[in-house]
């Protein structure tokens, strides 16, 4: 995700935000995201 928001970022895009279907919790992702995120499913083990 993170990877995606630099090249929209790159390309002169403004990200206000990111979305996934299923988030995994235990991986601690969204603590390296500086935009809103937002998932339908949050799994964690």
């Amino acid at each position: 995700m993170t990877a995606a928001i630099e090249l929209f970022r790159k390309m002169g895009a403004d990200v206000v935000g990111a979305a996934c279907l299923i988030e995994l919790t235990f991986l601690n992702g969204r603590q390296r995201l500086d935009v809103p995120f937002n998932a339908l499913v949050a799994y964690d083990q």
